[in-house]
């Protein structure tokens, strides 16, 4: 087992799941939270165009800068807290534009946290010549896994979706210190 799993496998291995948990609960349940808050059919997709949208903007300017700067984990760390924070805003929010304007606020940084989460990963991985599969694998295992069980905690609470995003996104901002 020793080529499969080491020291950075394993530090790596509770950031993808505290990640993966964040897109479980945002894939999975944003949706709900917005249709729970009166939006309409038409407003929910308006308001999921958004991330794609902003990411277009977003990812080339966190990309590019991850590429200039030795510190690639500190800007994943404060993208990490300010998604955090800018989803924390949305239930105090109403109407479409102040929904779109958190939301757009939100993806312009959390929708760069899985790419370049991604290359700090492989470059570590890639000096400890250690494979992604595993560590990838865990990835898959806690979207998975907590895809079942958010309904427990999520079903009939929607009020709780900005939360539980924050709250899994603090803990994907924590486990960038490893």
């Amino acid at each position: 087992m020793k080529h499969v799993l080491g020291k950075t496998s394993f530090r790596l291995i509770p950031f993808y799941f505290a990640q993966y948990v964040t897109q479980c609960f945002y894939q999975n349940f944003i949706t709900v939270y917005l249709n729970d808050r009166g939006v309409d059919s038409a407003g929910i997709g308006l308001l999921m165009a958004v991330a794609p949208l902003v990411s277009l903007l977003g990812q080339p300017v966190w990309g590019n800068l991850g590429d200039r700067i030795p510190w690639k984990n500190t800007l994943l760390w404060l993208l990490c807290l300010l998604g955090s924070l800018s989803v924390c805003l949305l239930p105090f929010t109403s109407g479409l534009l102040g929904m779109g304007a958190v939301l757009a606020l939100f993806a312009f940084f959390y929708l760069s946290v899985q790419p370049l989460g991604d290359a700090v990963a492989l470059e570590s991985l890639h000096r400890a010549e250690l494979p992604y599969g595993p560590v990838r694998l865990f990835a898959s295992l806690s979207f998975g896994l907590f895809s079942a069980l958010s309904g427990l905690l999520l079903t009939g609470h929607s009020e709780r979706v900005p939360w539980a995003i924050a709250v899994s996104l603090i803990l994907t901002f924590s486990s960038v210190f490893l």
